[in-house]
């Protein structure tokens, strides 16, 4: 919270931002500052994905004013350029431009620092893809029924997940070796070793009985490196300070030390969070999980056309690819497939990128 300059704050209206964003007010208040504390939220035009409602309720509950802004598909082609030449690196989707345009904002509202909820997933074991691990700690300490159980409370609880989600998770986890087959036959046009990928696989196969050690793998090689870097791209790009207090090392530890059934309890995921008393119960009980994600599905439906002639020419995706294959497996790939394949040209172009 030290600053000499006004602090805002990034709000998708979940559980972890508003959390952040709670906890941040509340000490503003107490402490006397004079502050214009405030939330900006970037509001999906899909409605599948529109958490304003979340937004306001949590601004409206701690009296904090609410900036929105809601990206859309003209500005998502306009914007394309910039922000791959902002990141520096392929990224793995476009859902980026909601916290790229949340920045934007907050730079024209001059705030020079934002605070943001990134870490509490991987620290409370927050994600769907962590099911198996819980359900084995489950079944480990408690037993086959407690296990039963914990499968039960989890479809009921979490409504991102259900019996075709859950067999997914399980058995892409189990083996880390099938996991690799089942993204080789998939991306089967590709020229590349999938090697690297399949070592990781199988390092996080290895993990799923020791619960600290698969959220240190998270942390350092899987969700974490991405969110950081991309956050950090988005935020620099408009010369803001992004500052994430879930990540404070000592906050980390504690998180990691706790017992799983402390973490993911009845089916509900960040247990702590939820019984904390920092959010309004509607929040705290939320079911759904979804954090600033975009309408990706109905932009690709407009633009996979377009994406597959600028693959069509790019060097690069012609060298490790066998364009014939991914023609035909083009508009059967999901959107993010498609996205990241896209992403490699546009980047590639920008930066002059040759093999």
């Amino acid at each position: 919270m030290r600053s000499d300059v006004d602090i805002g704050a990034s709000l998708s209206g979940g559980l972890d931002s508003s959390s952040v964003i709670s906890i941040a007010s509340k000490l503003l208040k107490y402490s006397g500052q004079e502050n214009n504390f405030a939330a900006i939220h970037a509001k999906s035009s899909d409605p599948i994905f529109d958490e304003s409602q979340y937004a306001e309720l949590v601004c409206k509950d701690l009296d904090i004013s609410l900036f929105k802004v809601e990206p859309t598909y003209d500005l998502f082609l306009k914007s394309i350029k910039e922000m791959v030449f902002f990141q520096d690196e392929p990224f793995a989707s476009s859902n980026i431009l909601m916290q790229y345009t949340v920045m934007q904002k907050a730079k024209n509202l001059g705030f020079k620092v934002m605070l943001d909820g990134q870490g509490s997933d991987e620290i409370l074991l927050g994600y769907s893809k962590s099911f198996l691990v819980s359900l084995l700690a489950n079944l480990t300490n408690q037993g086959f029924p407690s296990a039963l159980e914990h499968i039960f409370m989890s479809l009921r609880n979490n409504a991102n997940l259900n019996i075709k989600s859950i067999t997914k998770y399980v058995l892409g986890n189990l083996s880390g070796t099938a996991r690799a087959k089942y993204l080789s036959s998939k991306m089967k046009f590709l020229n590349l070793s999938i090697e690297p990928t399949k070592s990781l696989f199988k390092e996080v196969s290895k993990a799923n009985l020791d619960p600290i050690e698969y959220q240190i793998i998270d942390i350092e090689k899987i969700s974490l490196p991405q969110i950081l870097r991309t956050e950090d791209r988005n935020s620099m790009a408009h010369s803001v300070e992004a500052r994430l207090p879930f990540l404070d090392f000592n906050l980390v530890e504690y998180c990691l030390s706790l017992e799983v059934s402390e973490k993911v309890k009845k089916g509900w995921t960040k247990y702590p969070l939820r019984t904390s008393d920092i959010l309004n119960t509607e929040i705290a009980w939320r079911k759904t999980k979804l954090g600033f994600d975009g309408p990706e599905i109905q932009w690709d439906k407009k633009f996979a056309p377009s994406m597959l002639e600028k693959i069509k020419k790019c060097p690069l995706i012609n060298q490790i690819s066998d364009m014939k294959e991914l023609s035909k497996s083009w508009f059967k790939l999901s959107s993010k497939d498609r996205w990241r394949l896209f992403n490699v040209c546009v980047w590639r172009e920008i930066h002059n990128v040759d093999f």
